[in-house]
């Protein structure tokens, strides 16, 4: 039973009418409740039971006894069971499952039902509640090892002083209370991966993003893939980019002098003045944005030569660039250290101008350090509490990492120690809410110094990998996907040059065929094509059919229509050209169109052009003519024909079709040698549309990154200063 240390008049009015509700719920209840008694005999291995046993739901947990456990009743007891808390009758850890049989009586209600008294040692006592705690391992009784006690949270609002007593059993079925042991205010920890530690309203962006927020492992990813996104570098007064390393310290090393030993015969530091090798003047600006440059320019110095073979873009374009010159390789000759320091100096200038990057310069929190703390191996400090929880979301809103560090690096000290301090050192926006925080008193979890110690170092480490987890998977990340963009557009160069060359050829091919119907029709034989080399030239005075060659090329390259009369035989020739007019109405609705024009005669087809809904050709009327028209939404292709197309207006209705069916239903409708290179197009089109469609994927994906950078770094427009 947990009782508060005080009696008055009041309370023995209040115990008497307890005492006389508990006797009329008792004439209520005493029939109807043996359900509630699972077990034949009780902790004593006794078949001595209370009221309260009888009338009290029994709540029965199966637990592993060498397992640390952490459970919660109905009522909102917690309990911690460290591994190894139950021993048998041989003072060892039972084998197999435990069965632990928890009641609880924490209202006045439950406590009246069940008959409770409230007096220990002839004195009354007011009651917080009481509750009942008993273990099998089978049919035997077990034990709790005094070495290794269990710790019990008991929800509280008083002020008060509170102790725990044990309750005695007496022949008469009643209990009576002993041994009182005051109680800590200690703090009852949770499952952490249960708690929220995401900055305020990032849950809320992502669902109005349209993100699963359901899905932990997929909000975790995105939350995490952020851990690098913030941009310090371009808030700090005095300093425009990060330093290579946050711990550098210059008393040891001379920057100017490392940099002239190994730097200064290639590359001039501060200016774009090209030596052998580029001037290093705005160099953060030259390298591509989309990955972590520091790392990048780290990784280049100390050996260009292994990221050049392992097909590193940028190191390669370098490489080619400065004409394939080998720079020096400076792995093993100097340390990461020493490296860290010439790039510092290469980015900030002489060390006179270097500034510390702190909290009010970068105040961010940064993802890496909440996935480092959201760890099982935490369940037992005060960071696997709800009161955390609460204060972790005021932190973000601070815009001072510190106050987080005030907090993680003292996890042997009680929550309002940790309060007082914070309410000392935020600004006063805050203030208030860290003094309400204190003022609640809020306890600590049982954490050595020791303990406390080791935790820290396993958070740093922790905190390194997944920095560096990140910056590779992202490297890598951006890295195959500039690899891929480039490879991409140069398939795509390739293909619309070879496109290009054909489509030229087909104005060729019109005016020949075009010239050999006119001859014909004018039933006089081509004129040959001379060998340049033997042409002869001479003047001309009076027209005739030598002229026709020049009237079909004018035609032809206009598109327009031809009557050609002989003067000496009055034949007439004509090449006739009318205008198609193709109207798509819901043109708008598709992502990518394409309309094809095929002819009998031409060796590849057309690409009709558009101007919105409405395509447009003037056909030759010499020649077959089809349409094909096909587009595409989604994953989904959609295609229509006019097979022997006349110079006219039409609507075109496309039609779903399978992708795998479309070739086969142009091949079996058409014989023309064109259709070899639609269906080349096809291809291709299909490859444009599967890398448009990768492109908006990762510009969704970049585009969400950015959104979400304002919800993770809410300090971008706001450096609160911390006062002296």
């Amino acid at each position: 039973m947990i009782n508060k240390k005080i009696k008055s008049g009041l309370i023995l009015l209040v115990f008497i009418a307890v005492t006389l509700g508990s006797y009329l719920l008792w004439n209520k209840f005493k029939n109807s409740h043996e359900a509630n008694l699972p077990y034949s005999l009780n902790e004593l291995n006794e078949t001595n039971w209370s009221m309260a046993d009888k009338v009290l739901e029994s709540q029965v947990f199966t637990i592993d006894p060498v397992a640390d456990t952490i459970l919660e009743t109905k009522k909102g007891l917690v309990f911690q069971i460290k591994a190894n808390s139950f021993i048998d009758r041989n003072g060892k850890a039972p084998k197999g499952s435990v069965d632990l049989e928890i009641k609880e009586a924490l209202t006045a209600y439950d406590i009246m039902k069940a008959g409770l008294t409230t007096t220990s040692d002839g004195k009354l006592l007011e009651t917080g509640g009481m509750f009942y705690i008993n273990a099998r391992s089978g049919d035997e009784v077990l034990a709790i090892d005094v070495m290794n006690p269990i710790t019990v949270a008991v929800p509280s609002s008083t002020p008060k002083k509170m102790s725990l007593f044990d309750g005695q059993r007496m022949k008469d079925g009643t209990l009576y209370w002993i041994n009182p042991k005051e109680m800590k205010k200690q703090l009852s920890t949770v499952e952490i991966s249960g708690l929220d530690f995401y900055p305020p309203n990032f849950i809320d962006s992502l669902s109005a993003m349209g993100v699963d927020i359901k899905n932990k492992f997929l909000t975790d990813s995105i939350y995490y893939s952020l851990a690098n996104f913030s941009n310090c570098e371009v808030r700090c007064e005095g300093s425009n980019l990060p330093y290579a390393s946050d711990s550098i310290s210059h008393s040891d090393l001379d920057p100017a002098l490392l940099y002239k030993k190994n730097c200064a015969d290639c590359h001039d530091a501060f200016t774009d003045r090209r030596l052998t090798g580029p001037g290093l003047a705005g160099l953060m600006n030259r390298l591509p944005k989309n990955m972590h440059q520091i790392g990048w320019l780290k990784k280049y110095i100390l050996n260009n030569e292994k990221m050049i073979k392992a097909g590193d873009v940028y190191a390669n374009k370098i490489y080619k660039d400065y004409g394939k010159s080998a720079m020096t390789v400076f792995e093993g000759r100097l340390t990461e250290r020493e490296v860290d320091v010439i790039i510092d100096y290469i980015i900030h200038g002489p060390p006179s101008l270097y500034k510390a990057i702190n909290n009010s310069c970068c105040p961010e929190i940064n993802p890496s350090r909440i996935h480092a703390i959201w760890d099982q191996k935490l369940n037992t400090t005060i960071l696997a509490t709800k009161e955390f929880e609460e204060r972790l979301k005021t932190i973000f809103r601070t815009c001072d990492a510190g106050l987080l560090e005030l907090y993680v690096n003292h996890l042997d000290k009680a929550m309002y120690e940790l309060d007082s301090i914070a309410a000392s050192v935020v600004n006063s926006e805050y203030k208030s809410k860290f003094l309400e925080f204190f003022n609640r008193r809020d306890g600590g979890v049982d954490v050595s110094s020791d303990q406390n110690k080791k935790l820290q170092t396993y958070f740093k480490e922790k905190q390194r990998i997944y920095d560096e987890a990140v910056f590779k998977a992202m490297d890598k990340l951006y890295t195959s996907e500039f690899k891929q963009t480039l490879d991409a557009n140069e398939k795509l160069m390739n293909y619309k040059n070879k496109l290009s060359r054909k489509q030229a050829n087909l104005l060729k091919e019109e005016i020949d065929a075009n010239m050999d119907e006119v001859y014909r029709q004018l039933g006089k034989p081509k004129m040959p094509t001379v060998p340049s080399s033997k042409l002869l030239t001479t003047t001309i005075s009076t027209p005739g059919w030598k002229n026709v060659d020049v009237y079909v090329y004018e035609s032809t390259i206009n598109r327009t229509s031809l009557t050609y009369t002989d003067k000496v035989t009055g034949t007439k020739a004509s090449i006739e050209y009318k205008e198609i007019t193709l109207n798509l109405p819901d043109f708008k609705n598709y992502d990518r169109v394409v309309c094809y024009l095929l002819t009998d005669k031409l060796s590849s087809f057309q690409l009709l052009k558009n101007e919105g809904p409405l395509y447009k050709e003037k056909l030759n009327q010499n020649f077959v003519n089809s349409i094909i028209t096909i587009s595409y939404k989604d994953d989904k292709t959609f295609y229509s024909e006019i097979k022997h197309a006349e110079g006219k207006n039409y609507d075109l209705l496309l039609k779903e079709i399978n992708p795998q069916l479309l070739i086969g239903t142009i091949n079996a409708r058409y014989n023309f040698i064109s259709t070899t290179d639609v269906m080349l197009d096809l291809d291709f089109q299909q490859f444009e549309k599967k890398e448009q469609q990768r492109l908006n994927t990762i510009a969704k994906r970049e585009d969400l990154r950015t959104r979400l950078a304002s919800v993770v770094y809410p300090c971008v427009n706001q450096l609160p200063a911390r006062p002296k």
